[in-house]
Order: C-alpha cells, then sequence, then structure tokens
C-alpha cells in the first residue's frame, strides 16, 4: 500500500530562503521525505496562492532528497481571517472532499496555522478522514546545521483505544448539537432523528445553503433558528439570525427589493432615507427566507447574483455592498413543479438545493407527540408563570385522542401548541381536566373540518349530540365513528350490518346483523335514514 500524506506548505517553517544555506536548516516538508523509515509516495501539498516561487522550491527540493515522491498541489483559500476556525474548516473539508475517497491518508500537522491544524485534526477525530496524523520535528540544534537536518516522525492513530474516551468526547458534542436542533425535545421517531442527524452534521461542516421544506406547521422556522443556534455556537457564524416571510412581501414593488437589498435615499417614491436590507443585516450570520416560492422572480435574479457573488446593489444605489450570508429557505411547495410553471428560477433551485430536507408532519410523527405536549406544557408555565399539569384521566385522553386517526393536526404543530395553551388558560388552578380535554377535541374537530372540506376530516357531532358524546371513551368514539362511515358508504342497512357484524368463521354469531346494527344505533337516537338525511344536510 502507498503512503499518500496530505500537507500543508509552512510559509515560515517550509521558508529558509533559496540559497544554499537552506539546507542547513530543518525544514518540515523536506524533513518528511527524508525519513528512512516511512517512505512518501505521493504528497498532496496545500499552498496559498501568494506563495507561488516557494511551492516551486519545495517541490525541487523534495525531488533532490525523495526522486520517486509525486508532488501535487491544491491551492486554498482561507478567507478574510486566516485564524479563523469556521473559515478554515470549510476550506479544508472543500481540499479532502475534492480527493479520492476509500482511501487512507496521513495527514502532517507540522505545518499551517493553529485553525487549519485543529481543522484537519477533527476531520480525522470524526472519521471523515481515514488515516493517521504525522507530526515532524527538528532534532538537536547540531542536527539542523548538518546537512541532512531530517529530524523526526511520530505518528498518532485515532483509530487506536487509548483515543476513545477523546472520541466519546467527540461524539457526546455531536450528541449535544442534536438536543439544540431538536430544542431539547426527547423525540422518538427514528427517522427523525436520522433527519436531525444528517442536518446537525451539515450545519456544523459548512455555511452552504440549506432548504427545508414540509407542510405549514411543521416546524421549519423554529428548525431554522436552531441551525443558527448551533452554527453560532461551533463558530461556523458570528452574525445575526434574520428571518423573513417572503409571502409578507410584494414580489413586484420596490419594497421587496428595498426590504432584501436595501434602498439610498431618494431610489423611489418614499424612500425619505437611507435603508439597510435584509441581506446586509445577515452578513456574517444566517437568513432565513421562508416561503421562497412567494418571491417575485426579479428579486429570484437578485438574490441568485448575492449568494454567488457575495455582492449585491442596493435600489438607487452604484456602490456593491457586500455581504457573506448563509442562507436557509423555507417552502410547502414543490419547487420543481414551479420551475415547470415558470414561476421559479431554475438556476436559483440549483443553487439552494444541495441540502434539501423534508421535514415530517405532525401525524406522521405519532410516537414524538407526547415529548411534544410536555415541551408545550413547560413553554406554558413559563409564560403564565405558575405550575401547569393534565390530572390523570385528562393527559391519557388527550394524549389517546392526539394519537388517534381523527387527529389529522393539518396545522401541525402550531395546532398543537394553540391547544395546549387554550387548555392552559381555561384550566381552574392550572390543573387541566378532563372537560378542557373534551371541549378541545370538539373545537379541534370543528376547525379541522371548516379549514379543510376536501379532506377526509369526519366530525361525528353532525351525527350525534354533545351529551351523548361526553359520556363516550376515546375507544367507544372510534367505534361509533366505525359505524356510522360503514353506514355512509353501504347501501342499505342490511349490507351495512353485515359488514360490521357478519363473520366468516363464525357463522351462527350474527343472523341478522341489520337488526343488530339497529338496536346499536338507537342507543344514540340513530337510524340508517336518519344518518343519510344528516350526511346530506337534509336535517
Amino acid at each position: 500500500m502507498s503512503n499518500k500524506v496530505i500537507s500543508f506548505l509552512g510559509s515560515r517553517r517550509d521558508n529558509r530562503g533559496f540559497g544554499e544555506k537552506r539546507w542547513e536548516k530543518w525544514r518540515p516538508n523536506i524533513s518528511l521525505c527524508m525519513q528512512e523509515d516511512f517512505k512518501v509516495d505521493e504528497l498532496i501539498l496545500i499552498a496559498f496562492p501568494n506563495n507561488q516561487d516557494l511551492t516551486a522550491l519545495i517541490i525541487n527540493d523534495i525531488k533532490k532528497v525523495s526522486c520517486n515522491t509525486k508532488v501535487s498541489v491544491i491551492n486554498i483559500e482561507l478567507g478574510d481571517d486566516p485564524w479563523d476556525f469556521a473559515q478554515a474548516y470549510d476550506a479544508v473539508e472543500k481540499i479532502y472532499n475534492k480527493l479520492p475517497k476509500n482511501t487512507e491518508y496521513f495527514v502532517n500537522i507540522s505545518t499551517g496555522t493553529h485553525a487549519t491544524q485543529f481543522a484537519m485534526a477533527s476531520l480525522m477525530m470524526s472519521g471523515s478522514i481515514s488515516g493517521k496524523l504525522i507530526q515532524v520535528a527538528p532534532n538537536s540544534s547540531t542536527e539542523q546545521r548538518s546537512h541532512t537536518a531530517k529530524g523526526s516522525i511520530r505518528f498518532i492513530d485515532f483509530s487506536l483505544s487509548k483515543y476513545d474516551p477523546l472520541y466519546s468526547q467527540f461524539i457526546g458534542s455531536n450528541k449535544n448539537n442534536e438536543e439544540l436542533l431538536k430544542n431539547g425535545i426527547k423525540t422518538n421517531s427514528s427517522s427523525y432523528n436520522s433527519l436531525i442527524n444528517k442536518i446537525e452534521t451539515v450545519s456544523v461542516r459548512s455555511n452552504t445553503p440549506i432548504l427545508l421544506t414540509g407542510e405549514t406547521g411543521a416546524g421549519k422556522t423554529q428548525l431554522a433558528s436552531q441551525i443558527y443556534s448551533l452554527k453560532k455556537s461551533s463558530e461556523r457564524v458570528s452574525g445575526e439570525f434574520i428571518s423573513v416571510n417572503c409571502a409578507t412581501l410584494n414580489g413586484n414593488s420596490e419594497g421587496a427589493k428595498s426590504s432584501l437589498f436595501g434602498h439610498t435615499k431618494g431610489a423611489f417614491t418614499g424612500a425619505n432615507s437611507e435603508r439597510k436590507g435584509f441581506l446586509t443585516l445577515a452578513d456574517k450570520g444566517v437568513l432565513f427566507l421562508d416561503e421562497i416560492a412567494t418571491l417575485g422572480m426579479e428579486e429570484q435574479g437578485m438574490l441568485l447574483h448575492a449568494l454567488e457573488n457575495k455582492e449585491f446593489h442596493p435600489l438607487g444605489s452604484e456602490k456593491r455592498v457586500k455581504s457573506s450570508f448563509t442562507l436557509i429557505c423555507g417552502t410547502n411547495e414543490n419547487l420543481k413543479e414551479a420551475v415547470k410553471n415558470g414561476t421559479f428560477r431554475a438556476d436559483l433551485l440549483a443553487r439552494i438545493n444541495l441540502w434539501s430536507f423534508k421535514l415530517p408532519s405532525l401525524r406522521d410523527r405519532k410516537e414524538d407527540i407526547e415529548p411534544n405536549i410536555q415541551f408545550e406544557i413547560a413553554k406554558q408555565n413559563k409564560e403564565l408563570g405558575h405550575k401547569l399539569r393534565f390530572n390523570t384521566e385528562a393527559k391519557e385522553a388527550y394524549v389517546a385522542f392526539s394519537k388517534s386517526k381523527r387527529a389529522t393536526w393539518l396545522g401541525n404543530f402550531r395546532d398543537l401548541s394553540g391547544s395546549i395553551s387554550r387548555m392552559a388558560t381555561l384550566s381552574e388552578g392550572g390543573i387541566i381536566d378532563l372537560a378542557n380535554v373534551q371541549d378541545e377535541i370538539y373545537r379541534l374537530l370543528s376547525d379541522w373540518e371548516s379549514n379543510d372540506h376536501d379532506a377526509d376530516v369526519f366530525n361525528i357531532e353532525h351525527f350525534i349530540d354533545n351529551e351523548f358524546l361526553y359520556n363516550e371513551s376515546l375507544v367507544e368514539l372510534d367505534r361509533i365513528e366505525l359505524v356510522i362511515r360503514t353506514c355512509l358508504s353501504s347501501e342499505n342497512q342490511k349490507e351495512a350490518g353485515i359488514k360490521l357484524f357478519h363473520s366468516k368463521s363464525k357463522v351462527d354469531d350474527c343472523k341478522n346483523p341489520g337488526s343488530r346494527l339497529a338496536n346499536y344505533l338507537s342507543k344514540y337516537d340513530l337510524t340508517f335514514q336518519l344518518i343519510a338525511k344528516k350526511a346530506a344536510g337534509a336535517l
């Protein structure tokens, strides 16, 4: 197996002049290739563009001490601050992503800034780069003055068991990041936890755009805010979190462009003073553009230019404004369909769709409903300033309803948050009782039906008076719903009775299913014919 080494060009340590006396000095990359017990087959030298002369010299000197070593050069850009870890990590990761994968690398950390050294070590500790760290060092002062100042070499292998505690600490940090993204809510959905894990990885390793999709109320804004908090804590961003709902901007007005990009005084009628736009305010921070599909085509083009060039012109200004912001977009629409329909730019979608994550609806995360109920209760405790809780039967009833098929949660987490808030407000002494829960259940069912007539939302109150419903368990309510739905899908009472009560394994179990159905319905003052009339709106 060949030894492939990644190493930074040392702009100071490798630079010992261009005369013959340079051979009397210890130089890390030359030392690396002079080791008798470690043959460097390929050296990937990471250099800065302004060090071309030094790079050429080091390559020539390597050929003199190790003629069989293949040297390839990759230039690196560290941005405004070469000591900034976030920038260094991003730059180093981009370089590594260009290299062949499934390859073991030795990484020399004897050169480079502290930021790049730490970035390389972090990538290896996380398992992103497979291999070992190398550190070369000078020996005695006498050795340094000699013609063969090769120094010494040592290896750090993170796969060894002695580094397990450090690795565990690193993994623990990742878990803390995931908890931050989930706002401290202990979720049980394996698919959602896997999604959060991917978002955490992308958030701490890259500042490229992120697209969050999903239904209204699925938590896109909240997650965007948590991503910002994670990026801020990991020093990937240092600016502010700017959240904008594009639906509130008029895509055909100067006001939309002004809001996003700013304007100069007198740029248009009513522009009485200069204004900084949201893109400027988000410099070095995170800009969250929710409902991005509602942005006008002209604004989309201006946004794309600002993303690619990190600069733009405010309205009425010939002077360019620079802004290096991280973009997160949110939408509940299909942007690919919007591109086909001509309402969204294909080039902008390609730019923001590098990382796309679809947030599941609340009804698709039934196992996470109870933890989110507890989260909302804790939030109400803080807002109300006193202890709030369910009594036992109320909690059981509300949780059971929340997980049942009757709970469609059309507004997702907004519905859940509003529901807990209403019950908290109406509760006596901070205790949510069964009556509070029952009132809230019927309110939710009514709201869902009125908000989505095309959805398969069933309101049992159309068929049965509340005085019956209050006294029934949720299990019985589901049974009643099944019976009424079966009646509505059947041509007559006998057919409905057979569907409900006939058993192939017990032929004599129900000799007259139609009569049995009639007896069941009579408990609720219903008949087969009455159900049909109520469904048709005749009563």
